[in-house]
């Protein structure tokens, strides 16, 4: 019985794949998707020599951080300007001296 990777396909159509792949393969496939903003879904299939099929259904509109990701970003960007801020002080301190 053969396994690995036959096709891939996109709905609405828009998967790029980066490079060729030959129709079997196990190794990772890499592949992009573009559309207008008035499509922020996507379901990928893939299927493999078998005929089995995987699907990944993929929405933009999604969160990709969770409410605590994103204040966690926003509290870390504001840390690392009160450490500039506190550097230059510093810096200029020193150079008074």
């Amino acid at each position: 019985m053969q396994t690995g990777l036959l096709s891939m396909r996109s709905t609405p159509e828009g998967l790029v794949l980066r490079s060729p792949f030959v129709a079997g393969t196990n190794e990772e496939v890499t592949a992009t998707y573009s559309a207008s903003c008035c499509e922020p879904r996507v379901t990928i299939t893939a299927y493999d020599l078998n005929r089995n099929q995987r699907t990944l259904q993929l929405n933009v509109d999604d969160p990709w951080l969770s409410e605590y990701g994103i204040a966690t970003v926003v509290l870390a960007c504001l840390f690392l300007i009160l450490l500039i801020i506190l550097i230059v002080i510093w810096v200029q301190m020193v150079h008074k001296t």
